[in-house]
Order: structure tokens, then sequence, then C-alpha cells
């Protein structure tokens, strides 16, 4: 998660959960990774652009100890960012830093990997929001604005189970956690499934989708038609 959740109240549900997480903690002076980082000497490389180390860092307002892995990514140009604010004396190189929270055992290497396959949910999100629909606000009325974000999810839901079923490659596990399944968008299932030109037969007396002669369209459907079969 990114900053905007690293709150005691949301910590401590996660604890209550058990769930394991990894969020950014935002610079705040009363954290006091500045001195921290400032203070650090010794950095364990991940790779040649970026290096990290993990600490204890004690939050005394909320009465805990978290683990945090900071990070500092090696840069070579000048902007606002490698200069953080004026957080840091770029004197030993533009760096652009980050520190994650953590009760997870995984290493840096490894949580640094985990971070990056973020990017699949983000991804996630976009599309419920732009191919679904999720952030319209199609009324003045709460619960028919609600009605609506439900149906987006359940819309979204369903096009993901029926690709698991049918079409989705399943991926190998990797360091990054990403989807199990190589899913495609709704803009493109669109354009191969929905916006396609057809019409419905009936040529022994049951409900026939005749496509045309193209075998590719006709793969496609076959394909999907078995997938729904087996998972029957």
């Amino acid at each position: 998660m990114d900053g905007a959740f690293f709150r005691e109240d949301v910590l401590r549900f996660l604890d209550r959960r058990k769930a394991e997480y990894a969020i950014k903690i935002p610079f705040y002076t009363w954290i006091g990774l500045k001195p921290t980082i400032q203070n650090r000497r010794r950095w364990k490389r991940i790779d040649s652009q970026v290096s990290c180390f993990s600490t204890n860092i004690v939050l005394e307002p909320w009465d805990r100890t978290v683990r945090v892995v900071v990070y500092r990514k090696r840069v070579f140009h000048h902007s606002r960012k490698n200069f953080q604010l004026d957080l840091f004396d770029p004197a030993d190189g533009h760096y652009e830093y980050s520190a994650i929270a953590t009760n997870k055992t995984l290493n840096g290497r490894n949580l640094w990997a985990f971070l990056n396959g973020r990017g699949t949910h983000e991804r996630a999100y976009a599309e419920l929001k732009n191919g679904f629909a999720f952030d319209s606000v199609p009324s003045h009325h709460y619960g028919a604005n609600s009605a609506w974000q439900a149906l987006s999810v359940m819309a979204h839901n369903l096009i993901k189970g029926l690709q698991v079923a049918t079409t989705a490659d399943r991926r190998s596990s990797s360091r990054k956690r990403r989807a199990r399944y190589c899913f495609e968008t709704i803009q493109t299932l669109r354009y191969k499934w929905l916006n396609r030109a057809g019409v419905v037969l009936r040529p022994d007396g049951y409900a026939t989708l005749d496509v045309g002669c193209g075998g590719q369209v006709a793969h496609c459907f076959a394909e999907i038609d078995v997938g729904l079969k087996k998972a029957a």
C-alpha cells in the first residue's frame, strides 16, 4: 500500500487480521527516517542502481516498533525529485529514497521485487475505473451510486472469472507475486467477444450463434465453449 495507509488504525487492523503487509512510509519528521538515513554508512546492493538497508523504527506516538526497509535509487538526471524536497544533501550523489514498513520476513532484494509486482494491482484498479466505469457518479443518490459501483465490481469479477475458466494462461510463481493468470483487458475483449457481428440461428431447433466463416473467430468462441463445459 502507499503512504496514505501508513496509519496506526490500519496497522492495528492488519495485526488483528494477522495479515502480512508492505506499506510505504512518508518522510514525516516525527518518524525519524532522515537522521537514520543520513547516519547510514553501509548499504546492501540490489542491482547497479538500487541499494537498501533494514532497521527497526520506534514509533513512540503509536507505542509500537516496526521493521523498515529503506531503499535508495541512483539517478543520473537533475530534477526536484533527486533532492527529495531538500530532505537530503546530494553531495554523495543523486538518489531517490523510499521506505517500506513491513512485517514480512522477506529480505531487501525480494521485498523490492514484491513491491515492483504491485503494478499488477494498479492495472486492475485502472481497468475497473476506465473499463467498467467504477469511477463514474451517475446520480445524486447515495443508494443508486453504491449499486452502480457494486455492479461495476461484479462485472469486472465476472469477466476475470470467465477468463480463468476458459482462456487465461496461468503464470509461474515469481518474486514479484504478480497475478496468477495472464488476463486480457475488457477493452480487448470487447473487440474479440462483444463488439462482434453475429446472428442467432436455429438450424436444428436450438439457438446457435453464427459469427461467420472466419476460422480464428470461430476458434475463439469454440475455446470459450469448451472451457465453460469443463468448468461446469
